[in-house]
């Protein structure tokens, strides 16, 4: 469910064929857009559970939220219309009510040794990406590379927020930037599953040097452990027995 436009060379576009152009895609992306309104962009396969309510009386992160948005469209004025699309909405699709009662509780506050004075539990909280929003975090992958940290990278591959094709076209750039050699190559891995009594395909892995590991997870969404736990296991358990995939 990805959509690519593709922008013509810019040395061939005159001024007013090239905001044609932009006018065109920005008509496709809204017709885009209004067709998948009800998918949940977290787990493409999943339920599209009703908005939640905002809560006026906690709006750090909704105020936050509404002026990021702000920022990206003034930032990126040929995708305003998909952004205010998202403007209005917490998080599409996600009811983490239940969650938020929970945590919240003062019983579980108090057991889990929460200050009082700790701010309400939100699923979202003041984060100001848009500091390094050009760079994101992958300024730090080269870094951790040369220091013999092992990483694993794991990708729910139905999940639309994050989606798997976008995190293998920043390993790609990874590989070439940091002289990446693939020691095994794509292939499948599997987990255990007790009902039909056979290794099911747990998604695909390719292992790099310097103790890089790519993952997918098949049919899981943004929250891998939450869609997929049994996969979600076995992926965790691998990594940190330093066992093969």
């Amino acid at each position: 469910f990805f959509l690519m436009i593709r922008r013509p060379p810019r040395s061939t576009q005159s001024r007013s064929s090239a905001a044609s152009d932009v006018y065109k895609r920005q008509k496709v992306l809204n017709k885009v857009m209004e067709l998948i309104d009800k998918v949940n962009i977290y787990n493409i396969y999943g339920y599209c559970w009703p908005h939640l309510q905002v809560d006026k009386a906690v709006p750090t992160f909704v105020n936050w939220k509404l002026s990021y948005y702000d920022y990206l469209i003034e930032k990126y004025p040929s995708l305003s219309s998909y952004i205010k699309l998202l403007k209005d909405k917490v998080l599409p699709c996600v009811n983490t009510s239940n969650i938020e009662d929970y945590l919240n509780d003062l019983r579980v506050r108090d057991a889990l040794h929460i200050e009082p004075t700790a701010s309400k539990f939100s699923v979202c909280r003041f984060i100001p990406y848009h500091i390094d929003y050009e760079k994101g975090s992958y300024w730090t992958y080269p870094i951790l590379l040369d220091s013999s940290v092992r990483i694993l990278i794991y990708s729910g591959d139905v999940d639309g927020g994050t989606p798997t094709l976008g995190t293998m076209r920043w390993l790609r750039r990874l590989q070439r930037e940091c002289n990446i050699v693939v020691k095994k190559p794509w292939r499948t891995w599997f987990f255990p599953d007790p009902t039909p009594s056979e290794p099911q395909v747990g998604g695909f892995v390719v292992t790099y040097d310097k103790d890089l590991t790519f993952v997918t997870v098949r049919g899981a969404g943004h929250m891998v452990p939450q869609t997929s736990p049994s996969q979600a296991y076995i992926m965790f358990s691998n990594f940190i027995k330093g066992l093969s995939f």
